[in-house]
């Protein structure tokens, strides 16, 4: 017959065995493994990226540790990649003698990398009626775009191959707000502001 208890986080088994008129008892504990799954994001490169493993602290050396991308199956020293901004699960399952195998799972998170936005001047002036520039430079794989914001005293801003002009129509003050829109989910939008006085 087998019966167990847990004592101290320890499961132990007991094994009774009989033969003839004695019975035997054998006592085997296995200890409870001390994990840490990863709580550090991946961040989008446009590169596969391996997701970060998981961390043994009990025991401290020894145990064997393998990666799936199923419950069940652990076949890979290390976890599999993830490419795109999302998330993924990793299964794991961990070894050792005197040890409880203990199998888990966790989430791998690839975050969207931002658009970023870095402009040349964020204030300028000018003298009425003459047009100003200045520059705006962004990801590659994002598109640069410019609109009026608070105030009419722009008459129009353009913008080409990065650089922004801007042409005043009467004096005062007015802020321009400049986008750097994502292609996709891989990326975040970035915005930025620029003031003009006249």
């Amino acid at each position: 017959s087998v019966a167990e208890t847990v004592t101290n986080g320890c499961i132990n088994t007991y094994t009774g065995v009989y033969s003839g008129t004695s019975t035997s008892i054998q006592a085997q504990w296995t200890k409870n493994m001390t994990i840490t799954t990863p709580s550090n994001h991946l961040t989008y490169n446009g590169s596969a990226q391996t997701c970060p493993g998981i961390t043994v602290s009990d025991p401290a050396d020894g145990a064997t540790i393998k990666y799936g991308t199923k419950s069940g199956t652990y076949n890979s020293n290390t976890p599999h990649t993830i490419t795109d901004a999302g998330d993924t699960t990793v299964y794991y399952q961990v070894t050792k003698s005197g040890y409880t195998t203990t199998s888990g799972s966790y989430k791998c998170y690839m975050d969207p990398k931002d658009c970023g936005l870095t402009l040349s001047k964020t204030t300028n002036t000018t003298n009425f009626p003459t047009a100003t520039t200045f520059t705006a430079s962004t990801d590659s794989a994002c598109t640069l775009s410019v609109s009026l914001t608070g105030g009419d005293v722009v008459a129009t801003a353009s913008i080409d191959n990065g650089t922004i002009t801007m042409t005043p129509k009467k004096t005062g003050s007015q802020t321009v707000t400049i986008t750097a829109t994502k292609p996709n989910n891989n990326y975040n939008t970035s915005t930025d502001t620029h003031t003009l006085t006249v």
